[in-house]
């Protein structure tokens, strides 16, 4: 049956950028330059473990990727450059912090304006909120029960791909 709202049938990932696609590490934590050579920024920075594996999925997949992040739209820019010329991730729409909503102060989130709510994508996009999978490592910027896939430090993306693949499968 046809998607009247995605008529390409493809499936939208919504990405974080902050300890879902990258580790952002501060100067106090790292030994050498030698250690984390790619920076970004003021920042050093290390791909989470399986980043290669995403790139090889989404250029083989029928999917429209997003990158959404809680940063600041001064700062997105470079992020994006770099997962691009470093790792050859590109990304369809990116979103910063001006597109998130506000929530609760929580202990884990230095920022208030840190909600993602899926409804902004799929207007952006023209496609259904439920073809929509956000893939974020904080459940707080989750927005009611749309579709939510949490990366886990222990098991980093290698998950994401499974649970791509069966958001994916449901949508056909």
């Amino acid at each position: 049956m046809e998607n009247l709202f995605n008529p390409s049938g493809k499936c939208v990932i919504v990405f974080d950028l902050n300890n879902t696609l990258i580790e952002k590490i501060h100067e106090k934590n790292y030994k050498s330059e030698m250690e984390y050579p790619d920076k970004v920024l003021y920042f050093h920075v290390k791909p989470k473990p399986y980043l290669n594996l995403i790139k090889t999925f989404l250029d083989k997949k029928r999917v429209i990727p997003v990158l959404w992040s809680t940063v600041m739209p001064r700062n997105i820019g470079a992020y994006v450059k770099y997962l691009k010329t470093t790792h050859g991730i590109e990304f369809d729409l990116v979103m910063d912090s001006d597109y998130c909503s506000e929530g609760e102060l929580v202990e884990t989130l230095k920022v208030t304006k840190y909600k993602k709510d899926l409804n902004l994508v799929a207007q952006q996009l023209g496609v259904d909120v439920n073809d929509i999978l956000l893939v974020d490592d904080n459940k707080e910027k989750r927005v009611g029960n749309q579709n939510f896939y949490h990366v886990t430090e222990d098991k980093g993306l290698l998950g994401v791909l499974t649970e791509i693949e069966n958001f994916i499968a449901k949508r056909r």
